[in-house]
């Protein structure tokens, strides 16, 4: 494991109940790792709250805040309406985690496009990137933000699981594309697509607590484990494990204005 990694997390749920009692060693262990940061999304609008608090406590995480597609059968007018005051916070860099999930469908679908075309559009408002949920739904997705404003919405595909074609569409539209510990699995089966990924659209996350990497399957997941995930992309894109921090963090930083620039 190399001791020169500079990474970006762009993808960790530490609101989440599962860091409720140790997070600043969680945090500690992430930075010891050369995580450089870490995006935290939001789910509803509690959690957005708890987003922002975070980000006002620790130097080295940054947020997003929106309402998931599981909860979106619970979401108010004036949830939006919040989530669209909290955009406003110098350290919520993205709209997130927001899209659609017609694997679980935990939500109605009609209701999952209405409040997912909703948050983008305070995404076209304000500027921000998004930050993507899209689980058996990728065309659904792209052709929601094809009839929002494509000119003005950028963001990212998170863990994306999609198809070779969907990877293709998605990238064409300019967005970036996150994967996560599950390349890390004997039983993936998505090589294929991720040796697609252009190395200038590639981010890194752990989406912790869930999909912990091997050797740590079974353990709750966090930021320090995401060298393993670098380690496993160095090897399918044939680079340096520095390469490839290197150019996510890169491309992390220019995404969510984050890290040098903020």
């Amino acid at each position: 494991m190399s001791d020169n990694l500079r990474i970006v997390d762009s993808h960790a749920h530490l609101g989440m109940d599962d860091f409720s009692k140790d997070l600043k060693d969680v945090l500690k262990r992430s930075g010891d790792a050369g995580v450089l940061w870490v995006l935290v999304p939001a789910t509803d609008v509690e959690s957005s709250r708890v987003v922002v608090e975070l980000c006002e406590k620790y130097d080295s995480v940054y947020g997003a805040v929106g309402i998931h597609p599981h909860d979106a059968d619970k979401a108010k007018q004036e949830d939006v309406e919040e989530i669209a005051s909290l955009l406003t916070h110098p350290k919520v860099k993205a709209v997130g985690e927001i899209g659609l999930d017609f694997y679980y469908s935990f939500s109605a679908r009609e209701v999952q496009e209405r409040i997912f075309s909703m948050q983008l559009a305070l995404a076209a408002v304000s500027g921000l990137p998004v930050v993507i949920h899209s689980r058996d739904a990728v065309d659904e997705a792209l052709s929601i933000i094809d009839a929002c404003d494509p000119d003005k919405i950028k963001g990212v595909f998170h863990c994306f699981t999609g198809s070779v074609k969907e990877l293709d569409a998605v990238i064409e539209r300019g967005f970036y594309v996150s994967v996560g510990g599950m390349v890390t699995f004997k039983n993936f089966q998505a090589l294929d697509v991720v040796k697609k990924i252009p190395l200038d659209k590639l981010l890194v996350e752990t989406d912790a607590p869930y999909l912990t990497p091997v050797p740590f399957r079974g353990k709750r997941n966090e930021p320090a484990f995401l060298p393993y995930t670098i380690e496993k992309l160095a090897e399918i894109y044939n680079k340096s494990a520095d390469e490839i921090s290197a150019v996510t963090s890169e491309n992390a930083e220019r995404l969510f204005n984050a890290g040098k620039e903020s």
